[in-house]
This record gives structure tokens, C-alpha cells and sequence, in this order.
């Protein structure tokens, strides 16, 4: 019997050292198509940096698209089970039914999770770098697929309905829609500008004290400009 090609994992108890193999792979391909790019990577330089011979990169990924690919998929899916338990929480809520200070403190506890996933990290650059390419375009579209799919469209569907409960506006309303966004543009400030924020907070890195403060200020930020924005509908005439 033919052997099924489709098999890209040794069998048996080989199947954990496989997939340490293949962890290793997409972890070193990272690195590689964030500093590179997509065009410029090389399948060899990205077997030399897992250690591995540059054959095993085609039996688990056939090329180096099948490698992006799994680059894109492993980014998105180890983003969204972060945010899982969180979004779990606003669609029980948004269901049993919340006041205005539940929604807020749901809103903040999206973000919370934001600061947790985007600084506190041990491969920050390639990671940044890899997100950074695929955000800007420079990178095949199923890099930005995977990751709308699996994690912006859900968090910003989460964020959008907690703010339609909180307003009574669509959650289609384009005030609505950036005024979430700019709640969120605070937490990736400290991330797309990183060094930059380090240096002018006069901090080496974010450990667990100045991730706390960031998340403090966040969340006072976020639901003083929510409470704002309340008083502000509540006293607008409404359109005849």
C-alpha cells in the first residue's frame, strides 16, 4: 500500500517528538519571516535556525507557503486561547442581561487581557515583527485571514456589543466602532512603540509591576472616557 502522503506526523510514539519538531520549525520560521519577510526567507535559513536539515521542513509544511501558513495559524490560535476565557465571560453576560458598570468593567477586562498578551512576552521581537508585516500587508493574505478570523473579529465583536449594550447604539454605528478602537489604540501604543514607550517611562522592560500600572491606568482611562460618553448621549437631544 502506497504510503499517504498526507501524513506529516511520525506515528506511534514518535508523534510528541514530531510535533516538538514542528513546534521548533514555526517558531524559528517566525523569527525568520519577521525579520526577512515573506519573499526574502529562505526554507534553508529557517531549518538552520530550528536545527534541523532543511528536508524536514517539506515533510511537515510540503513549502515554504505551507510553513507561513502554519506560522499564521500557530500566532492566531495561541492569541485567541488567551482571550477565550474572557470573551467566554462578555457572551455569557451579554446574555443573563448587565448594568452600565458590568459592561464597563467587561470592556476593561477585554483590554486587560490585551496588556497580558501584547507585553508581557519572551520572544517579543519576532513575534512583533512577524505581526507587523502581516498588519502592514507585506505578507500573504492568509496571515491576515487567520488572525481576523480567529482573533480581531471576535474581540471586536465582543468589544462592539458590550459598548451597543452600554449606549443603546448599533454596534454598527461608526462613533460607536472608533470609539472602540481608540479605547484599544491606548494599549497598542505601548506595544507597536515599544522601545520608544520603555524609554520615556524610564523602565528597562515591563515586568509585572509596570504591566499592573499599565493595566491600572487603562482601566481608569477607559472608564472615565465610557462614563463620559454616557453623560454625553444622555444629554444630547435625540434626532427627530
Amino acid at each position: 500500500m502506497a504510503e499517504d502522503k498526507r501524513l506529516r506526523h511520525p506515528p506511534g510514539g514518535g508523534y510528541a517528538r514530531g510535533e516538538e519538531t514542528r513546534l521548533r520549525i514555526i517558531e524559528a520560521a517566525i523569527g525568520v519571516f519577521g525579520e526577512r519577510g515573506f519573499d526574502a526567507a529562505t526554507t534553508r535559513e529557517i531549518a538552520q535556525r530550528a536545527g534541523v536539515n532543511p528536508p524536514a521542513l517539506q515533510y511537515y509544511f510540503e513549502n515554504k507557503d505551507g510553513v507561513y501558513r502554519a506560522c499564521a495559524e500557530h500566532m492566531a490560535s495561541t492569541s485567541r486561547a488567551r482571550f477565550d476565557p474572557v470573551l467566554a465571560r462578555v457572551e455569557a453576560a451579554l446574555k443573563a442581561g448587565i448594568t452600565e458598570e458590568e459592561a464597563i468593567d467587561l470592556f476593561c477586562d477585554l483590554l486587560d487581557v490585551l496588556v497580558e498578551h501584547l507585553l508581557n512576552s519572551t520572544d517579543y521581537r519576532s513575534r512583533h515583527l512577524f505581526m507587523a508585516r502581516v498588519q502592514s500587508g507585506h505578507a500573504p493574505d492568509e496571515g491576515i485571514e487567520a488572525l481576523r478570523r480567529k482573533v480581531s473579529h471576535p474581540i471586536n465583536r465582543a468589544a462592539t456589543a458590550l459598548l451597543s449594550r452600554l449606549s443603546g447604539l448599533s454596534s454598527d454605528d461608526v462613533a460607536l466602532r472608533m470609539k472602540s478602537l481608540m479605547l484599544f489604540g491606548q494599549v497598542f501604543v505601548f506595544h507597536v512603540a515599544r522601545p520608544m514607550a520603555l524609554h520615556l517611562m524610564k523602565w528597562n522592560d515591563f515586568d509585572a509591576d509596570s504591566i499592573a500600572a499599565v493595566k491600572k491606568m487603562v482601566r481608569e482611562q477607559t472608564a472615565t472616557t465610557l462614563r463620559g460618553w454616557l453623560t454625553e448621549l444622555r444629554d444630547t437631544p435625540a434626532k427627530k
